[in-house]
């Protein structure tokens, strides 16, 4: 399946995917956890599937705006984990790339 059948045959999640990753959302209000009542001592983010490869932009911008989103956050980020497939081939330019990006 070529790329552009894949993303127009789930167009709904790919757009939607763009627009919660490419759009800062500093100031709306989504419920929290109320940190000091509940006696939270760790505050995690998770990415997976970033999918980095070297020579494509595309992905690697939608890990860089993921990143501002977080740095924007309404509470502190202790740690952020990363669950996996971070690159495509495993190859030694893409992974500099994720941690250049990173």
């Amino acid at each position: 399946m070529t790329v552009v059948k894949a993303i127009f045959s789930n167009f709904t999640a790919f757009l939607m995917a763009i627009l919660l990753t490419c759009v800062p959302y500093k100031g709306i209000k989504l419920p929290l956890i109320d940190t000091e009542k509940e006696n939270c001592r760790l505050t995690l983010e998770m990415l997976s599937d970033t999918h980095i490869e070297s020579a494509e932009l595309f992905r690697q911008g939608f890990l860089i705006c993921g990143l501002k989103n977080l740095d924007r956050a309404c509470c502190d980020i202790d740690a952020v984990i990363n669950t996996g497939d971070i690159t495509n081939y495993a190859d030694d330019a893409s992974m500099a790339k994720y941690f250049d990006i990173i």
